[in-house]
């Protein structure tokens, strides 16, 4: 199936700040979403500040915690895949290892899921 991804940047009161679409192509939802989080991590990396703290003890030491990225999905298994607390389908195993390598390069992060479009498989 072909579809594209989305991310958008806001600051923390909700002003559009940048953002990004891209074309994919996925054999299953689930794969379109492990794509879409891999390319917002890419975007995020590429665009990210070498500045900004990207560890919790940074931040507190920086008084940096509106600094903090919120990563926002609306797949609950997608975000425990990711986080190692689910085994991630080996359809989307090489996806889960590219997005683990880069958020070792973003650190300051944390996962939200979108209680709003949540979406179950």
């Amino acid at each position: 199936m072909v579809g594209s991804v989305a991310g958008l940047c806001r600051n923390n009161e909700g002003t559009l700040l940048d953002g990004f679409t891209k074309q994919i192509w996925a054999p299953s939802v689930f794969v379109a979403e492990s794509l879409a989080a891999r390319e917002g991590l890419l975007w995020l990396k590429e665009k990210r500040s070498p500045q900004l703290p990207r560890t919790e003890l940074e931040m507190e030491e920086k008084g940096a915690f509106d600094q903090h990225v919120h990563l926002t999905l609306d797949n609950l298994s997608l975000i425990n895949s990711l986080l190692g607390q689910e085994t991630s389908p080996w359809v989307a195993h090489s996806i889960f290892n590219d997005c683990k390598e880069l958020l070792t390069h973003i650190g300051g992060f944390r996962w939200i899921l979108n209680q709003e479009k949540q979406i179950k498989l």
